[in-house]
């Protein structure tokens, strides 16, 4: 097992040889831990391909043994793969399989996540009015989560985007603001940065300079 992260070459041909003796030996276990290393390899080098060659391999495992919290985390992970690479079509497609997969094992966190994904993918599309819907849907499953704040700045946020777009400058700006003050003690500096700066977007287009300034 090679932990050295600089050294992503030989990482991958040792979890390619773990992979093909575990396919040998029908071990289920290590098959899941070495496609999981080759998953993040390759995404770690932007090679797409191969991401999504082992992406598939372990869907198709974790459905076989209905090991339905990890396959979860691989459908959302998958249909932001997809979205972030504007193939939006099969972002759809992974992202509905992990709203259904939520609704059946009752994760009301994966369901807003799910959610959220969707409503980013309807907003890159322009799509406002179904993407506040479904953006509106994932922030109520959260309303009394006081732990996952980070996706909940990324449903304000976007939520607010889509305000900012229709003009209704008051509405963005009033879930700015609540992403702000979840972003408060925490380090994400760069996400707080991104908010101020749309928090002075949105005064300015209420023309409180004043405020915009500070």
């Amino acid at each position: 097992k090679d932990n050295n992260k600089n050294n992503t070459d030989s990482n991958i041909k040792l979890s390619e040889l773990g992979l093909d003796i575990a396919l040998r030996l029908k071990n289920t276990e290590y098959q899941i831990k070495f496609l999981n290393n080759l998953i993040n390899n390759y995404n770690a080098l932007y090679n797409n391909k191969m991401y999504e060659h082992y992406t598939l391999q372990l869907i198709d495992i974790l459905q076989r043994e209905k090991k339905y919290k990890e396959l979860s985390s691989t459908y959302l992970n998958f249909s932001g793969f997809y979205g972030k690479n504007s193939n939006y079509d099969k972002s759809f497609i992974y992202t509905n399989k992990l709203i259904d997969l939520s609704n059946k094992t009752g994760d009301s966190l994966m369901l807003a996540k799910s959610f959220s994904n969707l409503g980013t993918v309807l907003l890159s599309l322009n799509d406002y009015k179904n993407a506040l819907i479904y953006l509106k849907k994932g922030l109520h499953l959260l309303r009394n989560d006081t732990v996952n704040k980070s996706i909940k700045v990324s449903l304000n946020n976007n939520i607010a985007i889509i305000y900012a777009n229709e003009k209704q400058y008051n509405k963005s700006l009033e879930h700015q603001l609540t992403a702000l003050k979840l972003l408060e003690n925490t380090n994400n500096y760069r996400q707080k940065g991104i908010t101020l700066l749309n928090i002075a977007q949105a005064y300015t287009s209420l023309f409180e300079y004043q405020k915009a300034i500070k």
